[in-house]
């Protein structure tokens, strides 16, 4: 999320996602109602 349309001055924006999975250990964990941290990867539940 971007707070402006202007990508050279633009800051993200805080995103709280219903559900999504981050890699811990190794394997996907499933993360509810939370807001990823900014070098975290993660991907959606299907």
């Amino acid at each position: 999320m971007m707070d402006r349309e202007d990508t050279p001055a633009t800051q993200g924006v805080p995103c709280c996602f219903r559900e999504y999975e981050v890699p811990r250990d190794g394997a996907w964990t499933r993360v509810e109602n939370g807001i990823p941290k900014h070098i975290e990867i993660i991907r959606s539940v299907l």
